[in-house]
């Protein structure tokens, strides 16, 4: 079951939307590099409620943002989560695709902490519009290497501020982002990546995934393992702060692909795939609340 949903998922969104990742380009800088390259200013104050970011690199506006859900003070602890592939984070409506408002939102009151949520670029709009963006490789990238530093700078924050422990939660495009924050800064004191590792070039090359991918971008394997691929980086950061979650049956990011990289660190494995994965909120919740206590 978990797997034929999986499958189901890829299948219908083919149907339904005629853009193909880097349909029209697969030039790119690296994720290192661009996180290198793109600047978020510094984050001088935390106010409840959503706080807009404007950036533009290399010609492209980039309009990530983040939303304070819960203030407690700076002397509690901080959680900063990051959404899954064009979901809608602020969108808590009954309908909405937005696995913070499942996962999170309905236990606020039992989170003695700060909580903090992400909007990557290019997510404020409608699907039609993100999957434009994602025929060219270099919108991808940006929008991994300007969320990444969005959280970087929300960390700065709260650490000059003397909060007394970050944790970083991301399930799915969110644990990319959170593994990448990890290899580049590692400034927060655990990280939570929720069906993901590092080597994101494997889910556009060999899982069930790549039917969506543009036939020309497939043949260039080593273009899109130098752009998306960090395993090197990520397997350099040797703190044991790492607490990551992937799912048996994924068909998207696969088990047996991402494990590697969590060779050293003890991994929580669902029974389920991508989607039955990210709707078991019990589970997912249970994981986090382990490690925020």
């Amino acid at each position: 079951m978990h797997i034929i949903i999986d499958k189901y998922s890829v299948t219908m969104t083919k149907l339904i939307i005629s853009d193909l990742w880097f349909e029209d380009s697969i030039e790119s800088d690296s994720l290192a590099k661009l996180t290198k390259d793109i600047i978020v200013k510094p984050i001088l104050s935390l106010n409840k409620g959503v706080t807009e970011i404007k950036i533009t690199h290399a010609g492209t506006d980039l309009d990530p943002a983040f939303e304070v859900v819960q203030w407690l003070g700076y002397n509690y602890p901080a959680l900063i989560y990051h959404h899954g592939n064009n979901e809608r984070p602020f969108d808590y409506g009954k309908t909405s695709k937005n696995t913070f408002k499942t996962i999170l939102y309905p236990y606020l009151s039992s989170i003695q902490g700060n909580i903090i949520t992400i909007r990557a670029p290019f997510h404020a709009g409608t699907l039609k519009k993100f999957t434009s963006k994602m025929r060219n490789l270099s919108n991808f990238t940006s929008m991994i290497a300007a969320s990444t530093n969005l959280v970087e700078q929300l960390v700065q924050n709260l650490k000059n501020n003397n909060s007394p422990k970050i944790t970083i939660i991301g399930l799915s495009l969110g644990g990319w982002v959170t593994n990448l924050h990890r290899s580049m800064y590692n400034s927060a004191n655990q990280y939570i990546p929720i069906f993901a590792g590092a080597a994101l070039d494997r889910i556009f090359v060999d899982s069930y995934y790549k039917k969506l991918v543009y036939d020309q971008a497939l043949l260039n394997r080593k273009v899109l393992f130098d752009a998306l691929n960090f395993e090197a980086l990520f397997n350099s950061v040797t703190d044991m702060n790492l607490f990551p979650v992937l799912a048996k049956y994924d068909q998207n990011i696969q088990y047996e692909q991402q494990k590697t990289c969590y060779s050293n660190f003890p991994i929580v494995l669902l029974k389920k795939g991508h989607i039955t994965g990210a709707l078991d909120s019990k589970s997912l919740f249970k994981h986090i609340l382990n490690h925020i206590q």
